[in-house]
């Protein structure tokens, strides 16, 4: 087997461990807020862009007095009010009680525009 093949074998084994390990991660996330997740509230702050398909929520939530900060990654979209990324609006959020670092946002109507499509169960 040549040097060239055996580079493009080793670079797809490589990327699809990096695809492994992201689904991995994804997966023990929302099974860590399924079992120990909690509802309460968090407000958009910033809404950013990463590349020509992306953007990026920034959304902060208070658990025990201290302040927290998630991500979510979106399309770019508006509220109904016409606000870029529905910054200082309020939203639903489950954290785990375990590590409150642990959030996912959930974006209700606006949900269509998040990059991870897994919405978590919550009280409506």
């Amino acid at each position: 087997m040549s040097n060239k093949k055996q580079e493009k074998i080793v670079f797809a084994l490589f990327l699809l461990l990096l695809i492994l390990l992201a689904v991995y991660r994804n997966i023990k996330r929302n099974n860590e807020l399924e079992k120990y997740g909690e509802e309460t509230t968090c407000k958009v702050v910033e809404f950013r862009f990463v590349n020509k398909t992306s953007y990026r929520i920034v959304y902060e939530y208070y658990i025990n007095n201290v302040s927290y900060k998630g991500e979510e990654d979106t399309v770019y979209f508006k509220c109904e009010d016409g606000t870029e990324g529905c910054i200082g609006e309020t939203f639903k959020l489950l954290y785990s009680t375990r590590n409150p670092k642990l959030s996912k946002i959930q974006l209700g109507k606006y949900s269509k525009y998040s990059k991870n499509k897994v919405q978590l169960g919550m009280a409506p």
